[in-house]
């Protein structure tokens, strides 16, 4: 299984175990792109407890819709709002089902408080790149 790790500049590293079996069209378009590297995250709180990163550059069709839970890193693939989509909480309000390409496994108190940070202090940087086993 094939996984990248994520590094918020304040603080806060999480492995991303990708789905490819679940998401192979978006497991390999977030493949091609990596090294991203400067990403700003922001807060989607309207969705719950999301941080997301613009991800333009992918075009990826809808493949597994899924209602998102805590741990889990989905692709918005609405042409004019391509994000990577990171579920930090419990309380995840999204009414738009995303294609679900990875989990967070471990550590998820920390990616809460990740994302509470990134809530209540605004935007950070981030960096996505392969895990080389």
């Amino acid at each position: 299984m094939k996984r990248v790790e994520i590094t918020f500049e304040r603080g806060g590293k999480f492995i991303v175990e990708l789905l490819e079996k679940d998401a192979p069209k978006t497991c390999a378009a977030l493949l091609k792109a990596l090294p991203l590297v400067g990403l700003e995250v922001r807060h989607a709180k309207s969705s719950g407890d999301e941080v997301y990163v613009q991800a333009m550059s992918m075009d990826v069709p809808e493949e597994n819709n899924v209602v998102p839970a805590q741990g889990d890193v989905a692709f918005n693939v609405m042409p004019n709002w391509r994000a990577i989509c990171i579920y930090y909480g419990p309380k995840i309000t999204n009414k738009y089902n995303f294609n679900l390409f990875g989990r967070v496994t471990k550590d998820l108190k920390t990616l809460e408080e990740v994302g509470n940070r990134v809530w209540l202090r605004g935007t950070e940087k981030a960096d996505i790149r392969l895990v080389k086993d």
